[in-house]
């Protein structure tokens, strides 16, 4: 018994034997004629290799899970929290960054964990360039232009923090908007492509201003290491020499005690 079945679905992949078909062609022996899922959206039809509909509806997935004749509303809504989980999430990571470098240069009062990073200026320069960052203001035709509208705001502290309920009165209320700031359009950037933008020209490998910083530190600890190594040699050479010089004088002692004897020796005799 030869049974043959397609490996793709839909319409388009329907399974043909060409040649000496041993009767698999007729229609009696077909188990299931290939087709594609068909749903018609506003009167237009579209046809799918498999149950699953993307781009009939701009940032929609159409799951079908059974036929029907008659018409099915489908309705979308804004997600807030689904957006305020990824915006808190950039926040928490804002604020790991901002910690990190008070941790490390100093902030206010508090003096800084290392020593030779206290009040770093590269360090200063990106906790300022992302703050800086925070405070864009991005064009949307409304009044929401700034995080700060979104609720998203600077502690005085230089840390973000989220308030919940603004955040998702912006989205509920203009979700275009908030859009526009967060990520841009096609054409203008948004207030997490220029924080992007601002981290990037810090962190880019090798290039980053932290990278250049990095080789300069190596840079110095190198000098450093070769000025200890240099003078580690002359200490060296400096002990060798009163070693020697030492040595010359215990033999020159001991060559005048030698002669002090003998003449102490040779005073007693002729006396």
């Amino acid at each position: 018994m030869v049974q043959v079945s397609g490996v793709n679905m839909g319409t388009e992949n329907a399974v043909t034997v060409t040649g000496l078909d041993l009767g698999l062609n007729a229609a009696g022996n077909f188990k299931q004629q290939a087709q594609s899922a068909h749903v018609v959206i506003d009167d237009f039809d579209v046809y799918g290799n498999t149950n699953q509909i993307t781009g009939a509806v701009p940032g929609v997935t159409l799951t079908l899970t059974e036929v029907t004749t008659s018409p099915v509303n489908v309705e979308t809504k804004t997600d807030p929290n689904a957006l305020k989980t990824k915006a808190q999430a950039v926040v928490d990571a804002y604020n790991a960054v901002i910690k990190k470098v008070q941790a490390t240069a100093g902030y206010g009062s508090t003096k800084g964990t290392n020593a030779l990073l206290s009040a770093d200026s590269t360090l200063r320069s990106l906790s300022s360039k992302m703050s800086s960052a925070t405070m864009s203001v991005i064009s949307t035709g409304t009044n929401v232009t700034t995080l700060n509208s979104l609720g998203i705001s600077l502690t005085r502290d230089g840390q973000l923090t989220l308030d919940d309920a603004k955040f998702s009165a912006a989205v509920m209320a203009n979700p275009e908007a908030v859009t526009k700031v967060l990520a841009g359009t096609a054409s203008s950037d948004g207030i997490m492509d220029v924080m992007s933008n601002a981290v990037t020209a810090f962190s880019q490998t090798g290039t980053g201003l932290l990278a250049n910083k990095r080789t300069t530190l190596e840079a110095n600890a190198k000098s450093l290491d070769e000025r200890v190594t240099k003078e580690q040699d002359r200490l060296d050479n400096y002990r060798s020499t009163l070693e020697k010089q030492f040595a010359a004088m215990d033999s020159t002692v001991s060559s005048a005690n030698s002669t002090s004897a003998y003449l102490t020796a040779i005073s007693k005799s002729g006396g």
